[in-house]
């Protein structure tokens, strides 16, 4: 979390003409991400159940 929160700062000081749009891209990019995660991890407790 602290390190989505260093990249929208980043975001907002180097882009401050279009920030909106750069922070709704990075926001998606970060949602992509953790849905990675979540589904790696649920993927992994599936596969340790079924064995």
């Amino acid at each position: 979390m602290e390190e989505y929160l260093e990249g929208l700062t980043q975001l907002m000081v180097v882009h401050p003409y279009n920030q909106c749009e750069r922070a709704l891209e990075f926001q998606r990019n970060m949602c992509q991400k953790m849905n990675m995660l979540k589904m790696r991890r649920i993927m992994k407790h599936r596969s340790l159940r079924e064995s």
